[in-house]
């Protein structure tokens, strides 16, 4: 797939642009230019028609300078489901994401469901002798497999990034599952830890935007004491 693309990427995303009306060359600051708004250029990607478009539906034109032809970077990230960020302090573009690693501490990168909370409490997030410093744990002990939880990577990252504790108290060896998008979406990854083990988990998420974390339900009682996603991370490395 790279080869088929290549050609066509590399003169779009090396020179783009990324919503601003300047380009970003090499020279030490910003330089203003005269070019051709272009509406006769027709695109494919992969043999596909593709109409590049803003996130309100509108249809981005290619811009033509010096023989060239450029297309805002972000249209094209997300049409190779690549990770795509502007960092305005330093006027980068950053193609493939931040790389670097984000703790899962703000409320706008995950939500607790059922029976679920975020904490920093030490005594809550004690496991096999070590002790996170934050977390997703169940509240208080249940009789029923019952854990849920969402984390928002917004297509930003390339991995999630956690350990998975289950109490030695469990009855049983529980089955966590992650899934894109909603409590039905498709199923990204699939672990079992069994009581008093870790699962070190180090998962792809590329193009993911939300993601849904579930115990997979048994039949019949299930002891559930404890169950610990510890440090969760979002990382582009």
């Amino acid at each position: 797939m790279l080869k088929q693309i290549k050609g066509f990427t590399i003169g779009f995303i090396t020179c783009a642009l990324i919503g601003v009306t300047s380009f970003a060359f090499a020279q030490s600051a910003d330089i203003n230019i005269s070019s051709i708004l272009s509406g006769t250029i027709k695109m494919k990607l992969n043999g596909t028609d593709f109409t590049p478009k803003e996130s309100d539906g509108s249809f981005v034109k290619p811009i033509i300078y010096n023989g060239r032809t450029y297309l805002p970077v972000r249209c094209l990230g997300e049409a190779l489901n690549i990770p795509i960020e502007w960092e305005d302090a330093t006027k980068t573009v950053h193609i493939g994401g931040i790389s670097e690693s984000v703790p899962i501490t703000n409320e706008d990168m995950y939500k607790c469901l059922l029976n679920t909370i975020f904490t920093k409490d030490a005594e809550l997030l004690s496991a096999s002798g070590k002790t996170y410093k934050w977390g997703i744990v169940n509240e208080k002990p249940n009789l029923t497999s019952m854990f849920s939880c969402n984390f928002y990577p917004n297509s930003k990252y390339k991995y999630f990034k956690a350990s998975i504790f289950v109490d030695d108290k469990t009855e049983k060896a529980q089955t966590i599952e992650f899934k894109k998008d909603s409590s039905s979406g498709e199923i990204i990854k699939s672990i079992t830890v069994n009581p008093g083990e870790t699962y070190e988990l180090n998962m792809d998420i590329t193009g993911v935007n939300e993601m849904w974390v579930d115990t997979k339900m048994s039949s019949g009682l299930n002891n559930f004491s404890k169950l610990i996603i510890g440090e969760p991370l979002f990382s582009n490395k």
